[in-house]
């Protein structure tokens, strides 16, 4: 997983979804990347926040994107390896 694409990827999605979108909107964006192992399973995921701003209004948008959801018995840092940080 590139962090950069991701977060290239997810803001298309953003901008697409936003009517009248314009870049000169956006005040700050977050790119947040979480995940847990344990009991088995490994998950990771990303959350874009948003803040823009139109007409002298604030608004923020949040989204999460499921990035790997994996079942694992011997959960290692193998796991995230060969998932989330392959290369």
């Amino acid at each position: 997983m590139d962090a950069a694409s991701e977060l290239e990827l997810r803001m298309t999605d953003f901008a697409n979804h936003v009517t009248n979108f314009h870049p000169s909107m956006i005040e700050s964006v977050a790119s947040i990347y979480i995940g847990d192992h344990g009991t088995g399973r490994f998950w990771f995921g990303t959350k874009l926040v948003v803040m823009t701003s139109e007409d002298n209004e604030s608004k923020k948008w949040s989204v999460a994107y499921p990035l790997a959801d994996v079942k694992y018995k011997e959960d290692t840092g193998t796991v995230y390896k060969q998932t989330v940080h392959s290369t």
